[in-house]
């Protein structure tokens, strides 16, 4: 089965909370969601990285720096501050 891209506009890009995203992945069935600066918001679906939008623009590091900060737990926002990435699960 192959998943459709939801219905949202490019004007409500980006999305206001990283839940938006996970909401939308779940639904699809996808695995994970991949959120990084200057890329288009990803999902892995069926076993493909793929873009969820694929005419979506790229998220900007402001756009990833405030959906990062209303969820990353302050051990991680160190890290992200010191080594420029971090990796680790989140779920609503």
């Amino acid at each position: 089965m192959i998943a459709k891209s939801p219905e949202i506009t490019v004007e409500s890009h980006p999305l206001r909370h990283v839940d938006d995203y996970l909401e939308i992945g779940q639904k699809a069935g996808a695995s994970d969601v991949h959120l990084a600066a200057n890329a288009r918001p990803r999902w892995r679906l069926h076993g493909r990285l793929e873009p969820i939008w694929p005419d979506a623009p790229r998220l900007t590091a402001e756009h990833t720096a405030a959906l990062a900060e209303a969820f990353v737990p302050d051990v991680y926002k160190e890290e992200l501050n010191t080594r420029g990435d971090s990796d680790f699960a989140y779920a609503n």
